[in-house]
């Protein structure tokens, strides 16, 4: 093992595996707006449970999920031309007693196979399509050109 120390530059280096141990906690910090950079060659940081890699991050517990979480908002955007995809057996939106908002210039909803059925169920509400209402037991419009 070998430390270097040049006044300004410390570096730590190994022909094999170097640790770092402590009974405490160990400590990674930058200066003001400055980064700590892991730069693994080849190979993923793992975190806990979670594996970086590139441009993955991925969860190694085959229990329990992936949670992003923030106290303030989360956002997932893509660069001009791409898109965001979520890609699962099921997917869920929303939570129970809020709104759920989707907004586009163009918005689609189908089934992705042949007879896949669209379902659409308000809990003691109607569904409304333009002027058009629908509910449990009526259909009704407050168009005036009925």
């Amino acid at each position: 093992m070998c430390i270097r120390d040049s006044g300004s530059h410390v570096e730590l280096s190994s022909l094999g595996t170097a640790e770092i141990r402590s009974q405490g906690s160990i400590q990674l910090s930058a200066g003001w707006n400055e980064q700590v950079h892991a730069m693994p060659s080849g190979g993923q940081l793992v975190v806990g449970g979670l594996d970086l890699d590139g441009n993955s991050l991925s969860s190694r517990r085959d229990a329990g999920k992936l949670r992003v979480a923030s106290a303030g908002d989360i956002e997932w955007a893509a660069g001009e031309g791409s898109a965001v995809r979520l890609s699962s057996e099921w997917i869920h939106l929303g939570r129970a007693g809020r709104a759920l908002s989707l907004q586009a210039d163009h918005l689609e909803i189908g089934g992705h196979h042949w007879e896949a059925d669209l379902k659409i169920q308000p809990r003691g509400g109607s569904l409304l399509v333009g002027s058009l209402s629908l509910d449990s037991t009526q259909i009704s419009t407050d168009d005036e050109l009925k």
